[in-house]
């Protein structure tokens, strides 16, 4: 495992826990099996590009992984159903459905392999997680999502 990382302070920090290598090292450029992104989509200038650019750094039939807020989830519908629409999580960059992430990923040469539900909203310390095969509105449209892609090449 190593940690990419253009920001000099970030890279310090993580160093204690993982090698990095600071900035575009392109001595990495085809190497990763794996590259876990986070909640990167969601800060991001534009996810299209994001996705593109980070192909160039797997090797063929590599895997992303992250997660992404649900713009859907019953929380924001309600409060906008009340007439609320300001939440803490709306200064984000940019907001998701499952319908908008699969139109991205695909978009950008990418497979679903591994794409489920969440509940974000839960009180639970744990989420609770449905099952891969439940395909029923709610779970598709109302959770947060958790996903793998992989690279279509």
């Amino acid at each position: 495992m190593i940690g990419l990382e253009e920001s000099v302070a970030k890279a310090k920090i993580a160093q204690h826990f993982v090698p990095v290598s600071q900035g575009n090292d392109s001595s990495f450029l085809g190497t990763f099996d794996t590259i876990l992104i986070g909640n990167a989509l969601e800060k991001v200038d534009n996810p299209y590009i994001f996705l593109q650019e980070l192909k160039k750094w797997l090797k063929k039939d590599g895997t992303v992984v992250g997660e992404a807020y649900n713009i859907a989830t019953k929380s924001n519908i309600s409060s906008l159903l009340k007439g609320e629409w300001y939440q803490e999580h709306f200064r984000k960059q940019n907001h998701f459905t499952r319908s908008d992430l699969e139109k991205i990923f695909s978009t950008c040469g990418y497979e679903e392999d591994v794409f489920y539900p969440f509940e974000e909203d839960s009180s639970e310390t744990v989420p609770v997680f449905l099952k891969q095969e439940e395909n029923d509105f709610l779970s598709q449209v109302y959770y947060s999502f958790r996903f793998r892609v992989k690279d279509k090449a």
